[in-house]
């Protein structure tokens, strides 16, 4: 049979007689004192603000080559209402026309909303931005004319139209400026005689235009600066 192991030693049964009995109930005066509180300053607002970004030109101010054609001068103006997505327009046409016997003279007063998809175009400039790329568009026209007899000067016809249009176009900034804007759409078109003799009628209309004109204006991100 083997051995017994040998008997382990008992415990001690009390902490050796070199360590104190107890902790200190404070630290030594030789330590520091801490540091006061430093109260956290904030940063100044400047610090948080993003800077406004660049929208592009504000205004923008066209004309139709196309209404050439139709012997009337079209002009509009635009404004960036709320950058960078919608922008409002307000148009007037004139025309004047006729032949031998007769002459036609008529105006056309046009209001329009815009949104911008995208607001940019394919070439990014240092201000482009805002009114430009593609958009859709609501357009709301009136206006009338009359048809006066030449040797007599006498009202041979008038005419009074509205028209309510649905438009899809695309705007090209050239040099930040320039700007080319071609469009198409369709909607109703209302014609009314005032004088009666002549019934009133609706039909569909087809639209298309072309305007060039230049933007101009303190950028949207400046003016906010």
């Amino acid at each position: 049979m083997p051995a017994a192991a040998p008997a382990l030693p008992a415990p001690a049964a009390s902490l050796p007689s070199s360590l104190p009995a107890s902790l200190p109930a404070s630290l030594p005066s030789s330590l520091p004192a801490a540091a006061p509180a430093v109260p956290a300053v904030p940063a100044p607002r400047e610090a948080y603000a993003m800077p406004p970004p660049d929208y592009g030109p504000r205004w923008a101010l066209s004309w139709n080559p196309l209404a050439v054609r139709a012997a009337a001068l079209s002009l509009q103006i635009e404004r960036l209402v709320r950058a960078p997505r919608f922008s409002a327009v307000a148009g007037v046409a004139l025309r004047a026309g006729g032949g031998r016997d007769y002459r036609w003279l008529g105006v056309t007063l046009a209001v329009e909303g815009r949104y911008w998809f995208l607001a940019r175009g394919p070439v990014r400039h240092a201000r482009d931005g805002g009114m430009v790329g593609p958009y859709v568009a609501l357009r709301v026209e009136g206006g009338g004319g009359r048809l006066r007899d030449r040797p007599d000067h006498e009202v041979a016809a008038a005419a009074v139209t509205f028209s309510e249009l649905a438009l899809l176009g695309y705007r090209l900034s050239l040099w930040g400026r320039a700007e080319v804007t071609p469009s198409v759409g369709f909607g109703l078109r209302h014609e009314v005689d005032p004088s009666g003799r002549l019934a009133s009628f609706t039909t569909w209309a087809f639209a298309y235009g072309l305007t060039l004109g230049w933007m101009f204006g303190r950028p949207a991100g400046e003016a906010a600066r």
